[in-house]
């Protein structure tokens, strides 16, 4: 069944870009200039910047290839920033699918 509620607001894609190297992308955050992307099957954090240029990655686990496989993935879904105490830190969610994970 269709939604029939409307938003006082519209959305226009401005423009698209292919990253064939971040294997997915299931949340993104934004600081200071660099966009840090997470996927439910990646093994690094992707950090872009404002160019959407990869520029660094944040390890997550040791696995070598492109996607963790299904079984082996922590499912990250989210990513949103947290400021501790005057530190600003990157909180990745995951699905809650895989336990005790």
């Amino acid at each position: 069944m269709l939604s029939t509620m409307s938003f006082p607001f519209s959305l226009k894609l401005l423009s698209d870009k292919f990253f064939p190297d971040i294997p997915s992308a299931s949340g993104i955050a934004y600081t200071g200039g660099t966009y840090y992307v997470i996927g439910d099957d990646a093994a690094r954090v992707f950090c872009l910047d404002t160019q959407w240029n990869i520029v660094s990655t944040i390890t997550l686990t040791d696995f070598e290839g492109y996607r963790i496989p299904k079984p082996d993935k922590a499912d990250w879904e989210a990513a949103t920033l947290v400021d501790i105490k005057g530190v600003r830190y990157l909180l990745a969610l995951g699905s809650g699918s895989k336990s005790p994970q």
